[in-house]
């Protein structure tokens, strides 16, 4: 009798430590799961954290129609029309930037046969020299004189890129005229400017 209540006894402890057992289990998954939600949570507000800064960053160029554009900056950028007659022009898009303490950027970007142009205008706000706006900030390896219409230019090229950079004295203002990867030549991208460029003032 008393080895049969003995056995019994044994069982009973037994179950007991299993159904402990198991209840710890369950306790450290509970826990596990919620630490790992925790940390998913953390993740997804640092996430949404840094994408409200990066958000809350004003973007300078805006994109517009020509009108927009001529609108915003008074000045008056090539045409579509003039743009397609230089060249086989594709993903024409009219733009404006805003640079802090000076006049807003007028910008025109467009692909041909593979190269990506960019020309600029600003109405001059540092004097009456020429400024390089064309923000290519390149190691040029040739520079040389031309012209683009009537006014002096300055062409400048390396194996990456090529710009040419003018100005009109009598409305003040700067131009650009960059191409990505370089033409052939520098000649070539200043033959294309002279096509684009139209005096703001009719003067050149």
């Amino acid at each position: 009798m008393r080895k049969i209540f003995a056995v019994g006894v044994c069982a009973l402890m037994c179950c007991a430590g299993l159904t402990l057992a198991a209840c710890g289990g369950a306790a450290n998954t509970a826990n596990n799961t919620n630490a790992a939600n925790t940390n998913a949570n953390a993740n997804t507000n640092a996430n949404a954290n840094t994408a409200a800064q990066t958000a809350g960053v004003a973007n300078p160029v805006t994109e517009g129609t020509y009108d927009q554009v001529q609108q915003a900056t008074g000045l008056p950028l090539p045409t579509e029309d003039q743009i397609t007659a230089a060249c086989n022009a594709t993903n024409i898009v009219y733009s404006s930037i805003a640079v802090t303490g000076e006049e807003p950027i007028a910008q025109v970007d467009f692909t041909a046969d593979g190269t990506a142009y960019t020309y600029r205008m600003q109405s001059a706000t540092k004097g009456t020299q020429a400024t390089d706006i064309s923000g290519m900030y390149y190691t040029w390896t040739a520079t040389e004189a031309a012209k683009v219409g009537n006014l002096d230019a300055t062409a400048m090229s390396c194996g990456e890129a090529c710009v040419v950079t003018w100005f009109d004295v009598v409305p003040g203002i700067d131009y650009s005229f960059s191409a990505v990867p370089a033409t052939a030549k520098a000649s070539g991208l200043v033959g294309l400017a002279d096509q684009l460029y139209t005096p703001a003032q009719g003067n050149a």
